[in-house]
This record gives C-alpha cells, sequence and structure tokens, in this order.
C-alpha cells in the first residue's frame, strides 16, 4: 500500500469525509502534505499541522497541504 491509498482505505472503512478542500481543516483532522520523500500524515492544529520528521514534531502551514479528512468524534 502507499501511504495515500491507506489513508483513503482507514477513511472509507472508518467513515471519515474527504474535505472539499484543506481551509475546510479542524483542530484534530487528518492532513496530508506532499514532501520531498513522498506524502506526510499529520493532525491538523488550526492553522497549521503537526507531522512527524527526523528531528521530532515539524510543523507546515494548513494551505500547503494537499488533502483533509474530518475526523468527528461522537
Amino acid at each position: 500500500h502507499t501511504l495515500p491509498k491507506l489513508a483513503d482505505d482507514c477513511a472509507a472503512r472508518y467513515g471519515f469525509g474527504l474535505h472539499p478542500g484543506v481551509a475546510f481543516a479542524r483542530r484534530g483532522d487528518v492532513v496530508e502534505v506532499l514532501t520531498p520523500d513522498g506524502p506526510a500524515l499529520g493532525v491538523c492544529t488550526g492553522h497549521e499541522a503537526a507531522f512527524p520528521g527526523p528531528a521530532g514534531i515539524e510543523f507546515v502551514a494548513i494551505n500547503k497541504c494537499q488533502r483533509a479528512w474530518r475526523i468527528d468524534y461522537d
């Protein structure tokens, strides 16, 4: 599996909807960004998203992300 395929499969299995754009992402939603090393998944923290990086957590502006999934908690 590629990371984008895995994200799509998990979203479908658990009913997480793909946002129409990353501007709709809220805190706690999952986002995807393309890096020089390939795609990465992170968590929206507001205007930024947190991603695992080689030196720890790295923050990326939400408008640099490509996709976002709504994570609803009941």
